[in-house]
């Protein structure tokens, strides 16, 4: 039969009207609207939320539709529908999602005192570049009452499971209940899969900050109703927990997730949750926490200055009842109430282990500002050994200080426990209180395999605690003498050396988790005892270590393995410097007394920032090298001024500034052959040698008659010792010092810098 080129045209029109109707009409939404426009183009939008809820339902949005609200502008309505200020009532297909964002290069903000969006039963939607906003005030919950008030909402109430979920560069702030919650009620077998937060910041919250679980915070011990969720690259800070007493388990909480199989919470910041929440039946609040999960990945993730209102919880990262399968790696955690990495479940009667985990590549520092529960750095837990057990913690820097009492430790472990290993991992403690590991209390099980192997313990105060059972023992000879620990094949394979981090304890709060490579304080100098001695735990244990370190970098990167989470790729260089101090240079001699000079670098343009510094002690030639990380410089430039600064000389800077990026070589620079290499000639000639200044004591960059009466009245009180008012460096202060300094002050010497 033939077809006459009349119906094919009629065919071919059916088939482009049909395949650009798959593209879906973008509706615009303003306050300057009306809602008995069109809605469909910037020149008749519609108005209101409750158009848009209304439209939502009947006649419905399409798959592949787009609403857009004017950017700038606030939407909020005096009436709820179905609960909520915009309900979504359309759900798109696979590959057309129905999407609601803003429009104008700003977000526009939704407004609601009950719930600023609502999805029930739906699927394949994306909230996109839209603010959320209450008035809720979590730092004064007086005369408040729980209810639904919540910034993202959905709710699944099928049997089915809901796909295609995006929440996508939104901001949500000051809502009671939750930010954005994905619940699924306990009478269904349903869920949610394939859902994804990413680039969100939620802010000033109450209850909850991110939540994915069965309605409210239940046990149904299902088959994981939820499946590969994501949450990426969200800022989530002051959830601090509801205070009603009839709300507490977990309350403050700013990532929780129960009830997921498969998740990837990653690059997320989350800061100063908890505090003010009513802990009603246990469970305290958490930066992250994931409870009866499985395959679940943390990883690149900040979390710090997390609460808790008693003294329950407050951790970082959590692994909480029932989490299995799972990973925490290259993540920073610091300055919480609680422990920085925890993994925990509760009594026999709880269904689910907490088992098969690791804990690996992590940075643990100053945490457990409340000790209630003895908490340590990274803290394993258990009822019984059927609810803890095959806990693996390795290549981790720990960094632990006194923050409350004698019970804290770097690594803490307690109740009944069984297959735990803690291996390659750098401990430091920095009071002679805290155990650097504490077993407690005793378990009597024979079943119990307790595994500690080549790690390099530190105490910064020479004083080595290590607990176990009710035994404590104040030397590692001691306690491996009595316990066997940290050997293999009878051989010893701990260390006790400094591991010469470069600044520990004082990395600070990096609040970009794309930038935790830059978290230099805890990276190894050259000579570290912990460079190539970790044990290879693949060829031993056959572990699955993964291919990199905390910083990103492959490992191993030699022949061997490092310890902790610091795999050295590092490349150094050594600035060779020769200067002489005015004081302490005899011209008889030509030498000078030695002494201990630090050696600043500066950015080579203005503001000249200055960025890193090196110690080292310059001898009777003048000579001292200095020692400078090139993966810190590169962050500069490749060029730096050189600063000189001595306990009381004049701060020196060299005349230019002078490439230093040679990977594993030298630089010489010498300030003493000349005035010119100095800034602004900055610099006095002795005998044969250029020497800098000095007679600064104050440190102010000018030598007047402050620094005069400080040296006169020291050379009165005839001190002695190594005292900066010691200008000549022969350990007393006398009349010759007070000599020097006054003919400074004359010659009107001060700083001089770019």
């Amino acid at each position: 039969m033939k077809i006459s080129k009349y119906c094919l045209n009629l065919l071919f029109i059916f088939w482009i009207v049909n395949f650009q109707f798959s593209f879906g009409t973008t509706y615009y939404v303003s306050t300057s609207g009306d809602d008995e426009n069109n809605g469909i183009s910037t020149s008749s939008p519609w108005k209101t939320l409750k158009k848009i809820s209304r439209y939502s339902i009947n006649p419905g949005f399409n798959a592949g539709d787009v609403i857009k609200f004017e950017g700038g502008s606030i939407f909020e309505s005096d009436t709820s529908f179905y609960g909520s200020k915009l309900w979504v009532g359309s759900g798109g297909l696979i590959g057309s999602p129905i999407v609601y964002t803003s429009y104008g290069g700003m977000r526009a903000t939704i407004k609601a005192d009950t719930i600023g969006l609502y999805c029930k039963d739906k699927e394949f939607i994306e909230i996109r570049s839209l603010n959320f906003t209450s008035n809720y005030n979590p730092f004064n919950q007086s005369n408040t009452s729980f209810y639904n008030n919540i910034g993202i909402w959905f709710e699944n109430s099928t049997n089915n499971k809901l796909k295609g979920i995006l929440i996508d560069s939104c901001k949500v702030s000051r809502f009671l209940n939750t930010g954005i919650s994905f619940v699924t009620d306990v009478s269904v077998s349903g869920g949610y899969e394939n859902i994804k937060v990413i680039n969100c910041k939620i802010d000033s919250i109450g209850h909850f900050g991110v939540f994915v679980s069965y309605y409210g915070v239940t046990y149904p011990f299902s088959n994981y109703p939820n499946k590969d969720i994501s949450i990426i690259n969200c800022e989530v800070s002051r959830v601090k927990g509801f205070s009603s007493s009839s709300i507490g388990t977990y309350t403050g909480t700013g990532i929780l997730l129960i009830d997921v199989d498969s998740a990837l919470i990653e690059r997320n910041l989350v800061y100063s949750c908890g505090g003010m929440g009513y802990i009603a039946y246990g469970s305290g609040p958490d930066g992250i926490e994931t409870a009866q999960c499985k395959k679940i990945i943390y990883q690149y993730n900040e979390a710090y200055d997390q609460k808790t209102s008693s003294e329950t919880d407050g951790a970082g990262l959590h692994f909480g009842d029932g989490v299995q399968n799972s990973i925490m790696q290259y993540n920073y955690s610091h300055d919480n109430d609680g422990a920085g990495f925890n993994c925990f479940s509760y009594y026999s009667s709880y269904p689910l282990s907490d088992s098969n985990n690791v804990i690996r590549y992590n940075i643990s520092a100053k945490n457990s500002r409340k000790c209630g529960d003895n908490h340590g750095e990274i803290e394993v837990g258990a009822g019984n050994q059927s609810t803890t057990y095959d806990i693996e913690i390795y290549n981790n820097t720990i960094y632990t200080i006194k923050n409350c009492g004698s019970d804290m430790a770097g690594i803490y472990l307690y109740r009944s426990l069984d297959s735990i290993s803690i291996r390659n991992n750098v401990i430091i403690c920095t009071d002679s209180t805290v155990s650097l590991i504490r077993y407690y209390p005793p378990v009597s099980s024979s079943s119990n395999t307790f595994l500690i192997q080549g790690n390099d313990y530190w105490s910064t105060k020479q004083f080595f605690k290590f607990q176990e059972g009710y035994s404590i023992y104040y030397s590692y000879t001691d306690w491996q003498s009595a316990t066997g620990r940290e050997k293999i094949n009878n051989n010893n394979v701990g260390y006790t050396i400094d591991p010469l981090l470069l600044n520990p304890g004082n990395g600070g709060n990096v609040n970009n988790p794309y930038k935790l490579d830059t978290l230099n304080a805890y990276k190894s100098k050259p000579g570290s005892i912990i460079v190539e001695n970790g044990i290879n735990l693949h060829s031993l244990f056959g572990i699955n270590i993964g291919s990199f370190d905390f910083y990103g970098t492959t490992i191993p990167t030699a022949n061997e393995f490092d310890i902790g989470a610091y795999e050295d790729n590092s490349e150094f260089i050594i600035v060779d410097l020769n200067l002489y101090i005015q004081g302490f240079f005899n011209s008889i001699s030509d030498s000078q007394v030695g002494d201990t000079i630090r050696l600043y670098l500066a950015e080579s343009s203005s503001p000249y920032l200055v960025f890193d510094s090196s110690k080292s002690f310059v001898n009777s030639e003048g000579e001292g090298s200095f020692l400078f990380n090139t993966d810190i410089l590169k962050d500069h430039g490749e060029d730096f001024f050189l600063i000189i600064k001595h306990r009381n000389s004049i701060e020196t800077w060299s005349s230019e500034s002078l490439y230093l990026i040679i990977p594993g070589g030298r630089v010489n620079f010498s300030f003493s052959i000349d005035s010119s290499k100095t800034y602004g000639n900055n610099i006095i000639k002795k005998s044969s040698k250029w020497c800098i200044y000095n007679g600064d004591v104050n440190q102010d960059g000018t030598i007047d008659a402050s620094d005069y009466s400080f040296v006169e009245n020291d050379s009165g009180n005839s001190l002695s010792g190594y005292v900066v008012s010691d200008l000549t460096g022969d350990n007393f202060v006398d009349a010759e010092d007070v000599s020097l300094i006054d003919n400074n002050i004359l010659l009107g010497v001060s700083s001089i810098t770019p």
